[in-house]
């Protein structure tokens, strides 16, 4: 979590003084680690469903 947490803070400093180029590989890289985190919490909690 922490690292989503770290991109999150990277994108916004680069929204402030970065290029378009920059703003999109960060924003693409954020979002890829989120699904992953979804992903693996929805996998951790269907396998305690009943």
């Amino acid at each position: 979590m922490s690292r989503i947490e770290n991109l999150r803070e990277q994108l916004h400093n680069v929204m402030d003084c970065g290029d378009d180029c920059e703003i999109l590989a960060t924003s693409q890289e954020l979002d890829t680690l989120i699904v992953l985190y979804m992903k693996l919490q929805l996998s951790t909690r269907s396998n305690y469903v009943i």
